[in-house]
């Protein structure tokens, strides 16, 4: 698999400025190959447990296996992986009501701030760590809602125990592989039951999406064939790329006197709309996809 800085940043979640002059020194690189090992290991392990499903088109989610081969190319393809990561995100928040309702009802509603600040700091990672501990997050309260049982005191010290200290920390250092990591979620919420129940929907749609051709689908190219006819319109785009970005330099050469007028936040923003506004009018195809994202990333890296 080829280290591309799309990958390092968007499948590993390694932080790195995405424009071409970066340099990586020795120290970075240890810590790339290292998480680049620990994902392949992880992603490998899957595809052990699925099996022979793993490389078959799941039309539906029917068993723990189907779910595991679904997630599994989530996880191998990063264009699927990014696509993913908003739903269940919202997935994971729209859980928070029912959490609310449900603590209300037996007098520990002060808990709830406690595991929303856990679901935010989840936001702040990228790449399959982000997509396991979403998942781990989610079927935890998932089974706070509905199968855990006992007194007010009993839940209070499950919700101490797993959303206290650095739990997100702990969850990550259990991905090492996915028997491993099922090993020690399913005693927390009592087997795959729950982990299944929260994923079959979501999963269930994703793999529809991708099976129908939508837009979610279209980013999934196995072919190889179907690859290098991708990997040569990109190249033929980025060839064409020094000679408009040329012509549009010219023009705006010509707007010297207004962009005097650029000089607060604000109108810097307004600027940034208008160029968004046009790639997204004429080019929507690009604008809707992670390239348009990652190039504004880059820009925020740069200007920062």
């Amino acid at each position: 698999m080829e280290l591309t800085k799309k990958h390092i940043v968007f499948t590993l979640g390694v932080s790195i400025p995405l424009n071409e002059s970066f340099q990586f020194d020795r120290q970075l690189k240890s810590k790339i190959l290292y998480e680049q090992l620990l994902y392949e290991s992880f992603l490998d392990s899957i595809k052990q447990y699925a099996q022979d499903k793993f490389n078959t088109v799941v039309n539906t989610i029917k068993d723990w296996k189907d779910a595991a081969a679904v997630i599994g190319k989530i996880l191998s393809d990063g264009d699927l992986l990014d696509s993913f990561l908003g739903p269940l995100e919202r997935s994971v928040r729209r859980l928070i009501t029912p959490l609310t309702t449900f603590l209300q009802k037996i007098g520990l509603d002060k808990f709830v701030d406690t595991i929303v600040n856990f679901v935010k700091k989840i936001g702040s990672l990228t790449g399959w760590k982000k997509f396991m501990t979403l998942v781990t997050i989610g079927t935890i309260i998932t089974y706070i809602i509905e199968k855990l049982k006992g007194t007010p005191n009993d839940i209070k010290n499950f919700i101490a125990q797993y959303f206290s200290g650095d739990f997100i920390n702990d969850v990550v250092e259990k991905l090492t592989d996915w028997k491993s990591y099922l090993g020690w979620l399913q005693p927390i919420v009592e087997g795959v039951e729950v982990i299944y129940n929260f994923l079959k929907p979501l999963l269930q749609e994703f793999s529809t999406a991708l099976k129908s051709g939508n837009k979610w689908a279209l980013k999934l190219i196995r072919e190889k064939k179907m690859k290098y006819k991708l990997v040569k319109k990109v190249n033929e785009v980025e060839d064409q790329i020094p000679s408009n970005i040329a012509t549009i330099s010219k023009d705006l050469a010509d707007q010297a006197s207004n962009f005097k007028q650029i000089n607060t936040k604000d109108k810097m923003v307004q600027l940034f709309d208008v160029i968004a506004a046009k790639i997204k009018e004429n080019n929507p195809e690009f604008a809707d996809g992670p390239a348009f994202k990652q190039a504004l990333i880059a820009i925020y890296n740069k200007y920062k």
